[in-house]
């Protein structure tokens, strides 16, 4: 059986997804000796620490949409300057109190990584 992602790529047509992932139970959430998986949809606990956890159900789409969201921000930060030839991308090292950190491991190991930190 074929698996593919929940979005489309940039030229609006599916992607199969050659080794998908799949999520751990709840459980594995609270130990900080284990590793715990979320894929789209799965299962996630009602907080990781002392942060709330909620769905995303209206997440922009384009890259207007979070040009507006960007709008709402309430903090300072400087002007983001993007080196010629490059894209626009920022990222975050999250390391959790009990030390666990969170990384990602793109679909398809995209732009040939197999796991990153969380960015965009």
């Amino acid at each position: 059986m074929k698996h593919y992602h929940p979005q489309r790529n940039d030229k609006d047509q599916l992607v199969e997804l050659r080794h998908p992932s799949s999520s751990t139970g709840l459980a594995e959430w609270g130990d900080p000796e284990q590793l715990a998986t979320a894929i789209p949809g799965s299962a996630m606990p009602g907080a990781i620490g002392d942060i709330d956890i909620h769905s995303w159900t209206e997440a922009p789409v384009g890259g207007a949409d979070w040009e507006r969201l960007a709008e709402r921000a309430t903090f300072d930060e400087p002007a983001f300057k993007v080196k010629p030839g490059k894209n626009p991308a920022s990222g975050a090292v999250v390391v959790e109190p009990d030390g666990r950190v969170w990384v990602v491991s793109p679909s398809n190991q995209y732009a040939g990584y197999t796991n990153t930190f969380p960015k965009g």
